[in-house]
């Protein structure tokens, strides 16, 4: 799981974390998604597109 966060909806041009269920958070900049990510154990991260799919996503390692 991914800390104990408020979980907002994100705007467009965020980057969310991936923790197996859900999106969680927004980051402004991909840098700080990948540094939480690895922090918590993101699956995945991704940006938030117009139509509220994430894309690009991709797989933390």
């Amino acid at each position: 799981m991914i800390g104990n966060f408020e979980y907002p909806t994100a705007a467009v041009g965020k980057w969310q974390l991936f923790d197996g269920d859900n999106w969680r958070q927004a980051f402004d900049t991909l840098e700080l998604a990948e540094k939480f990510g690895r922090k918590f154990g993101a699956k995945r991260i991704g940006r938030v597109t117009v139509n509220g799919v994430h894309s690009p996503q991709m797989e933390m390692e």
